[in-house]
């Protein structure tokens, strides 16, 4: 989206459908400065309850719990760049559908598939303001590395850099406890794009 009306507008569309939505900041780190412009990366939290129609279908009246990452660039006082991401396969699983389902529908209500708006592509993206690649913090580099031998399909990795009690919060809502819960879920995800090439394109540790 491109200018605040069409954020607050998709705002007042979330708002009607789940009235009650309550957005609880789990953690939030950032890097640059104030007058060079500031990456701010916020873990949020977010209850709701079904309680109206809207794009999930017929109001259900049920809790929902999902995360949302929204990424930040400011400077001057001033938010000028947004990138967010919201579990929506989350939402659709409590609301009893699968991340398919909810999809179809979705494509239904634009008008078939010839009417509805394209999936999201490099080529379709607005260049930001923000041209930083985060900061050299060693917790953010100890990660990254993490990450790639993970895509790399060096599983051993987790046990060796996971503490036997971690709890991991992935897409859909999951919970995983411990090495081979999270085990399982980077061997699906890598398994589902086996010819994929993984970057990392911004770090912040902190």
């Amino acid at each position: 989206m491109k200018g605040n009306q069409n954020v607050i507008g998709a705002t007042m569309g979330t708002l009607a459908e789940f009235p009650d939505r309550q957005l609880l900041g789990e953690d939030v780190i950032w890097s640059g400065t104030p007058e060079q412009g500031m990456l701010s990366s916020h873990r949020i939290i977010s209850t709701a309850t079904h309680a109206r129609d809207g794009v999930f279908g017929k109001a259900t009246h049920k809790k929902l719990k999902f995360r949302i990452i929204a990424d930040c660039h400011a400077i001057n006082n001033q938010i000028n760049d947004e990138w967010m991401i919201r579990d929506i396969g989350a939402i659709a699983k409590q609301l009893g559908m699968t991340s398919e389902q909810y999809a179809r529908q979705l494509i239904e209500a634009e008008g078939g598939v010839e009417n509805s708006a394209f999936p999201f592509t490099p080529a379709i993206d607005i260049e930001g303001p923000y041209r930083g690649v985060g900061n050299d913090n060693e917790y953010g580099q100890r990660y990254e590395d993490v990450l790639r031998r993970i895509m790399s399909a060096e599983f051993s990795v987790i046990p060796k850099e996971y503490d036997r009690a971690c709890i991991g919060e992935y897409t859909g809502g999951q919970t995983a406890l411990s090495h081979s819960e999270v085990d399982q879920f980077w061997m699906s995800l890598r398994s589902s794009f086996p010819n994929a090439e993984f970057k990392v394109h911004h770090r912040i540790g902190r």
